[in-house]
């Protein structure tokens, strides 16, 4: 398995606290790890629509200058932002592993 990360910039960008706009970003692959982390949060056991909000704020390793990218700042994104990072996120992870290409198991 490839162990990358992509960079990508947001069609419209998170604005923090003092006012500065964060577009440039870096994502990377998902783990077991991550997917665990995911079925364990309690926000995704009561609406499990919210575990793309978990998962993607384990894949971006950065945004901008933000110390760290939170489930509640993505929900705060432009919907052309969040389908975007969506679009990248299952690009990256897609390309990673291919089931057919394993063979059995």
């Amino acid at each position: 398995m490839l162990d990358r990360e992509i960079e990508f910039t947001l069609p419209k960008g998170v604005i923090d606290a003092s006012g500065r706009l964060h577009r440039h970003g870096t994502m990377r692959p998902i783990t077991g790890e991550d997917e665990i982390y995911v079925t364990r949060d309690r926000r995704v056991r009561e609406e499990p629509a919210y575990a793309t909000f978990v998962i993607l704020s384990r894949a971006i390793v950065e945004l901008g200058t933000l110390d760290r990218i939170t489930p509640q700042q993505l929900e705060e994104l432009f919907l052309a932002d969040f389908i975007y990072l969506q679009e990248q996120f299952n690009e990256l992870n897609q390309e990673l592993v291919r089931f057919s290409e394993l063979g059995e198991w």
